[in-house]
């Protein structure tokens, strides 16, 4: 086979140690010097002089620095990196953007700099931007307000130093290169054309080189995006099977137009051809054979993610989330206390959604008992850092420093967290903790843009350093390589894959810059500006890429959201092929394997053991609402303890909505003890216990969190019109006295003890009882009948004094009902009330008694079964059982096959 950059051969034999090679990217200027070596070794050379080949921007940074050395007047000037320009701008954006509605400075910046360096690039003047608009003499100010502070500051950027350099080689002040080689250009602005001209005219040949391959060139199309990763994934794996190894030497590329959107799809899914064994976790991780080329901020990098996590306890409050990250990281502290800093998490996490700093070192700090009865803290390494911390912070705070000083802080604060933990560092971590220094050094470069500053602004401008500095492992060479489009122009493969080859994806839509009158932008062509500007871009890049290997496929989806999409009208002229043509690789499932494979034993065990003792039983009358509803649900919550962990939210939670109701009920009916004094109350009397019973209600929400004033009030009104509506209708009952408000009562039903919690049980005037179960849902009578009832509370209410009882009801209050809704042996209980005989269910049974032994049946039945250790995965209704549940990842709901049958078949329904 010939090497992918053969074609490079007869142009390299041309080249000298003079010729400078410039390309428009790194990655394109590393291919060259690759292949300089590979054509120096064909020759039989041992030795050689490097190839000077560089970025175009690395080289004007290189003359810049000569420029520097040579103390040339005009080159005092400090160069802004890209990072610290964009802060610059964000930081001035800022600064005057009070009254009016940026959505997003940071964003606006990026904006706002690259109209900047397009009028430089393209030789205009600002005053080609005089306008009455209100964004441009917004954007007038901000330029003006930059150019003043580059001025006073002695700073410059990658831009404005071209006129420097110009000014540089006319006076022959830098060494002139013998000629000067433009490889891979499409592009070259105005301001980079007069620099090289100016090489030109002291007599350096400059001229472009542009190398294509022969080339069969087709088309493919496949259903959706999924689908094209997928295939191009075998493909690649296909042809490096044919080649009977991964062979150095093979070159495949892979373009994906939206790599940087798509990279965590793109490296999924390659994987899972690639190295489908990555889900036997018994199996080693392996060096991917591919390579991705765009990088990820080093922010995302677990590493820096932990460290930024940590520097957030310099904060006055921190988000829970960010708490949870900060307990459970193994980066932070000592890695044998984990599971007990996981236990400290889910308690904070069920109680708040902002904690300052302080009360976690408390929570950490905070004694347990061990199992000698010693009193030690909860979590003492986690305590003591913390601690340490919080010493640092309290140095640092209340003054402004210089970034640089910041800098120091933030290194000794991570130091005092631990970070970067207690183990060796694998090759991937080693590279992020390097590359964080490096961040932390440009945080460091700050002092002249940002000046002195308070902590939180040098956090943020850590996070935005650390989010634009691009993270890259540093692997060795790989036969496939994954590009973005820009990345691939000029570089030549053996074999070449391009994908989003669509109608809607290429050529790309227009996208001038708003900043920039927009005709001005399509006069002078800058790239974006127009519709014609990006069908050239587009059709030159098509025939670049169309011989840049040997074999080239473009690809497209059929569909994207239900759109249909057609080949650009740039690939039609090329002939489709179809999957069947392709040497794809057979697909691997591991998965299917796994459940195929003849030594694994799939068997779902149904049957738990048997209680033998019901001690350790907890959980009243949930437990026969649990086996109701499922019998794996009961066994896994009241056997197995399992719970998902509690998050707390914002505002009031329904559970709280409801608890704060049963309250103020309670602490009224203790009061007033019966209907008499009810009906005694004036108006004015009773809106008052009723606002007081609001009010005392709500200490049970506001001891570990407070949820404002105005949300308080809010509900305090909602409550207020339901519980008085409420007593309106406890008005027209038959006289009654309150037995039970909120008590408890403890029994035994099949062996299984229950503790009993009642909300009210009223004593009537015959002496018989009525159980009153408060709502604020849409409960029905249905939901007491059948052998897996959705409510079992009211059954088991009434068979607990079954003797006396003589009706039972839902108490209703919502916005849209306040009602009683039960059964009686007399309709006159209250209103609402239907006897058995006339209830209109054809499975309730037709007298009192009945329906007594009925219940008591049905729910020894479920009682049984919960003592027998019954442990299926049967929900009584998938719609409704599963829909709350926290258990599904346990019990795995969506790999039974007879789900559906479960749902259908249930009893009770």
């Amino acid at each position: 086979m010939t090497s992918a950059g053969a074609e490079l051969d007869p142009w390299l034999e041309s080249l000298d140690e003079t010729t400078v090679v410039l390309t428009p990217n790194r990655r394109l200027s590393r291919f060259i010097q690759q292949h300089y070596a590979q054509f120096q070794r064909r020759r039989g050379r041992q030795a050689w002089p490097t190839l000077p080949c560089y970025s175009l921007s690395g080289w004007l940074q290189s003359l810049w620095v000569q420029l520097q050395q040579s103390a040339i007047e005009g080159t005092d000037q400090v160069l802004l990196s890209a990072v610290q320009e964009n802060i610059l701008w964000e930081q001035i954006i800022r600064q005057h953007s009070a009254g009016h509605e940026l959505l997003n400075p940071r964003q606006t910046a990026g904006v706002a700099m690259d109209a900047w360096h397009k009028l430089l690039q393209w030789q205009l003047t600002p005053e080609l931007l005089n306008s009455r608009r209100a964004d441009k003499l917004l954007y007038q100010r901000w330029l003006a307000t930059y150019r003043d502070f580059c001025r006073e500051r002695r700073l410059t950027d990658s831009s404005q130093i071209l006129g420097l350099l110009r000014q540089a080689i006319t006076a022959q002040q830098l060494p002139l290169p013998g000629a000067i080689a433009l490889y891979g250009f499409d592009t070259i602005t105005p301001l980079q054309h007069s620099l090289l001209d100016c090489y030109t005219e002291q007599g350096v040949r400059v001229y472009p080189v542009n190398v294509t391959k022969q080339s069969q060139v087709r088309r493919i199309a496949l259903d959706d995006e999924e689908a094209e990763i997928t295939t191009a994934a075998r493909w690649a794996a296909g042809l490096l099977v044919q080649q009977g190894a991964v062979d150095a030497s093979l070159r495949i590329g892979i373009v994906v137009p939206q790599l940087t959107v798509l990279r965590a799809k793109v490296e999924r899914l390659f994987n899972n051809v690639f190295e489908p064994q990555h889900l036997l976790i018994s199996n080693p991780r392996h060096v991917p054979v591919f390579n991705v080329s765009v990088a990820q901020p080093l922010s995302q990098t677990p590493l820096v993610q932990a460290a930024l996590q940590g520097l957030q306890l310099n904060r006055a409050e921190l988000e829970m989330e960010t708490v949870s990250q900060i307990l459970l990281s193994p980066w932070l502290g000592r890695i044998d206390e984990l599971p007990c800093r996981a236990l400290l998490d889910a308690e904070l996490r069920a109680t708040a959604l902002m904690l300052r700093p302080g009360r976690l070192r408390t929570a950490a700090g905070a004694s347990r008992s061990t199992r000698a009865g010693a009193q030690v803290s909860r979590c003492p390494d986690m305590f003591r850092r913390l601690q340490a911390f919080h010493h640092l912070e309290r140095t640092a705070r209340g003054r402004n420093r210089w970034p640089s000083e910041w800098a120091a802080v933030f290194t000794g604060q991570l130091a005092a967290l631990g970070w970067p933990g207690e183990r060796s560092l694998d090759p991937m971590e080693h590279q992020q903790s390097q590359h964080w220094q490096e961040v932390l050094d440009s945080l460091a470069g700050l002092d002249p843009i940002s000046g002195q500053c308070e902590v939180t602004v040098a956090l943020a401008q850590l996070a935005q350093l650390a989010w634009q500095y691009p993270f890259h492992a540093r692997t060795g060479e790989s036969p496939v390589q994954i590009l973005g489009l820009l990345e691939a122009a000029g570089m030549l493969f053996d074999h070449l894959w391009i994908m989003q080859m669509d109608n809607l994806n290429w050529p790309l839509p227009p996208d001038p810059n708003p900043l920039i009158p927009i005709r001005q932008q399509v006069e002078l062509r800058m790239p974006g500006a127009s519709v014609e500007g990006e069908l050239q871009f587009a059709r030159t890049m098509t025939q670049r890429l169309a011989g840049a290997a040997g074999e080239v496929l473009f690809s497209h989806s059929r569909f994207r959201d239900d759109v249909a999409l057609r080949p650009s009208p740039l690939i039609e002229e090329y002939a489709a092929v179809t999957v069947e043509q392709l040497p794809l690789i057979a697909a691997v499932d591991y998965y299917q394997e796994l459940q195929q494979t003849a030594s694994m034993v799939n068997e779902i065990d149904r049957q738990g053991p048997a209680l033998t003792g019901p001690a350790a039983v907890r959980g009243g009358t949930q437990i026969l609402k649990d086996q109701a509803a499922c019998p794996f649900r009961a066994y896994a919550r009241h056997r197995l303890r399992a719970r998902a962990l509690e998050q707390a939210q914002p505002g009031i939670s329904p559970a709280e909505h409801g608890k704060l109701l049963h309250r103020a009920l309670e602490i009224i009916w203790r009061q007033l003890d019966n209907q008499q004094a009810l009906l005694r109350l004036s108006a004015a009397a009773l809106n008052a216990m009723i606002t007081a019973a609001i009010t005392e209600s709500f200490f049970l929400i506001t001891a570990d969190r407070k949820p404002g004033k105005r949300l308080q009030d809010l509900e305090s009104q909602r409550l207020q019109a339901l519980i008085q509506s409420w007593l309106e209708l406890e008005k027209q009952r038959r006289p009654f006295t309150v037995a039970f408000n909120e008590s408890e009562r403890d029994l035994t039903l099949a062996g299984l003890p229950l503790h009993v919690r009642y909300d009210r049980v009223d004593e009537l005037a015959d002496g018989g009882l009525f159980v009153i179960d408060y709502k604020t849902g849409q409960p029905d009578i249905a939901d007491w009948i059948g052998t897996r009832p959705e409510e079992p509370q009211v059954p088991i209410y009434c068979i607990a004094n079954e003797q006396r009882i003589t009706g039972a009801a839902f108490g209703v209050l919502n916005v849209r009902d306040i009602a009683f809704k039960g059964i009686g042996t007399n309709a006159a209980i209250a209103p609402g009330i239907v006897i058995p005989e006339a209830a209109d269910y054809p499975d309730l049974p037709g007298n009192w008694r009945d329906l007594m032994r009925y219940w008591r049946g049905v729910l020894e039945a479920l009682a049984r079964d919960f003592m027998a250790g019954a442990a299926a995965v049967e929900p009584k209704s998938v719609t409704t059982s599963c829909r709350y549940c926290d258990l599904p990842a346990l019990c795995r709901i969506g790999e039974h096959d007879d789900t559906d049958q479960h749902a259908e078949n249930a009893d009770g329904d």
